[in-house]
């Protein structure tokens, strides 16, 4: 006897949690507000059937019914409404700071304008000018070109040059 009361008390203090909230949980903020349409839906129940009954409350097993229901074929209509609910909050924050964001983004990204494109252009042709005219020496050097002679007209083509021409042509030859 004293085993079927000690059952009894743990029933009573067993906390028995809606199987909606159970499901619906997991889903974070969606799932809480999923959850608010159902108990919204659960009270409108609850204020109908008072108002059909004359007053009287439905009874437990009807609450029950009720809930088993909406946890069958309503659920997923909660979680779409939560998801339309928390896409259409986000879009109208978006829309209502855009352009705020618009600006911010714009002070903080330097656009440059026609005019100081073309300033910067002039500036790296003008450095790139001044580069080759400091590196030319050197290249003329290493290529072995007089230009001396060049410039007088008595130019000769450079023999390095007409030499590997020339072997090449005789070993075609053979």
């Amino acid at each position: 006897m004293s085993n079927t009361r000690s059952q009894q008390s743990r029933n009573q203090h067993q906390t028995v949690y809606n199987p909606i909230y159970e499901k619906l949980e997991s889903d974070g903020l969606v799932g809480k507000i999923a959850y608010c349409f159902y108990k919204e839906s659960k009270r409108a129940f609850i204020r109908e059937y008072i108002a059909k009954n004359n007053g009287k409350h439905p009874s437990p097993a009807e609450v029950k019914k009720f809930v088993s229901l909406q946890e069958s074929q309503h659920i997923d209509h909660f979680k779409r409404d939560a998801v339309e609910m928390v896409n259409d909050f986000f879009n109208a924050l978006i829309e209502e700071h855009k352009k705020d964001l618009k600006i911010q983004i714009l002070k903080e990204v330097h656009v440059p304008s026609f005019w100081s494109g073309i300033w910067q252009n002039i500036v790296a042709s003008f450095l790139w000018t001044i580069l080759i005219a400091l590196l030319l020496p050197f290249i003329i050097r290493a290529a072995k070109i007089d230009l001396v002679e060049i410039l007088r007209g008595g130019s000769k083509p450079n023999t390095h040059f007409e030499n590997t021409v020339k072997t090449d042509s005789t070993n075609l030859n053979k």
